[in-house]
């Protein structure tokens, strides 16, 4: 079988709206936490986002940032970065033999709130005609796929805050099995509007105070809601030797992947962890490594009640005798929904590579259920195999094994 690395890079957070950006902020411990203190969120009863902010759209045409909704913007912004990264060139490649694989949960919720508003206070011939076309899921990877000249398999997985783990999951294997040379990878999501947070606060699933301290707080005693945040994640995904020959700048390898469902509730998971507990050991398992290879796990860590606590106890199952440092960074960039499993993909494959896991911005009073090996404090690693996770409403389960590349 065909080996896979990822030699490119592209993300907006709430807290850096590149790649490098980022991870400077994510290792300094900032977080993008913000009031949403607007006149449209006045009677909301979500007080905190995580939100992106100032990000440059100047290099996207005026139209489409008119007409465009705010994750098909984010999408193309990070993908342009990723392929940056990369140094690929189209002229030189089989467009062909290019994917897109860029998901979203959502797609484009205030260009449809904005339509319906339009609809009822000024009928329906005062309707946009790029207003269906802005508020479908596959725009975002419609519009890579366009700016890069990509004419391979292009795609929208949804499943929820899996959907990216699971778009760089199947795009791994369309490599790995010959299909194609590259893939670009990832999610976008932008979500946070009136209609979603109510809809949210609805199923009691998202944090409602106004103490930021307290707002995601992974596996804590005290946690009560996973606070929402906004972004993308894309990488790159190559064929090794496609790599290799034109001298690629290599951050990782991808070695495995699985996915899966709970099969039991559209949201809450199954409270004995058994389907997430298998995503990961088959992740481990395609990998062709053993649990005790895993030297770094990014935990889903949404800080829900439930999530949190179920997700542990398939930890603590699988390594029962000792745990590989565990993190979430849910707790500096709130909960990105389907970009959240792209953008800490992109975390665990830095962590990998810079030998460095940043530490946690909270104090950890861990919860007796959640007791897993998270630090308050940077750490220094030589883990060569990470794994990273993402699980979603609907009981999706998505996880990814990187390898820390090195060319011997």
């Amino acid at each position: 079988m065909r080996r896979v690395v990822v030699t490119g890079l592209g993300a907006i957070t709430p807290i850096g709206n590149n790649a490098k950006d980022f991870w400077n902020s994510l290792k300094s411990g900032e977080d993008g936490i913000s009031v949403l203190d607007t006149e449209e969120f006045a009677e909301s009863p979500v007080k905190l986002a995580a939100t992106v902010k100032d990000l440059d759209l100047s290099s996207l045409p005026k139209r489409d940032t008119k007409f465009d909704s705010r994750f098909t913007n984010f999408a193309r912004i990070a993908g342009r970065e990723a392929w940056n990264d990369s140094g690929l060139d189209m002229a030189l490649e089989d467009a062909r033999k290019v994917g897109v694989y860029i998901s979203t949960s959502i797609g484009g919720p205030e260009t449809l709130s904005d339509g319906v508003r339009q609809l009822d206070t000024k009928g329906a011939a005062r309707i946009s005609p790029y207003f269906l076309q802005s508020v479908l899921p596959n725009t975002a990877a419609a519009k890579v796929s366009i700016d890069l000249g990509a004419k391979g398999s292009s795609m929208c997985h949804v499943a929820a805050c899996a959907s990216s783990g699971i778009s760089i999951g199947e795009a791994f294997l369309k490599i790995r099995d010959g299909d194609n040379n590259i893939f670009v990878a990832g999610a976008a999501d932008a979500s946070i509007t009136p209609l979603t947070l109510a809809g949210f606060a609805a199923m009691r699933a998202i944090y409602t105070g106004e103490d930021k301290k307290c707002a995601s707080i992974p596996f804590n005693k005290k946690r009560s809601g996973f606070l929402i945040g906004e972004g993308a994640g894309v990488l790159v995904l190559e064929e090794l030797s496609h790599a290799l020959k034109r001298e690629a700048k290599i951050y990782a390898e991808i070695v495995g992947y699985a996915n899966n469902s709970d099969a039991f509730n559209m949201v809450s998971p199954d409270y004995e962890g058994l389907s997430s507990k298998d995503a990961m050991l088959g992740a481990i398992a395609c990998a062709e490594i053993n649990p005790d290879n895993i030297g770094y796990i990014n935990a889903h860590g949404t800080s829900t009640i439930l999530g949190d606590k179920t997700e542990a106890k398939a930890i603590r199952e699988i390594w029962s005798k000792e745990c590989p440092p565990v993190s979430s960074i849910k707790s500096q960039i709130g909960h990105l929904l389907s970009a959240s499993g792209a953008v800490e993909a992109i975390a665990t494959i830095l962590m990998l590579g810079s030998g460095i896991i940043p530490g946690s911005t909270y104090k950890l009073d861990l919860e007796d259920d959640c007791v897993l090996n998270i630090s308050e404090k940077e750490r220094l690693t030589n883990a060569n195999y990470a794994l990273s996770n993402s699980f979603g409403f609907g009981g999706h389960n998505a996880c990814l094994v990187f390898k820390k590349w090195s060319a011997q």
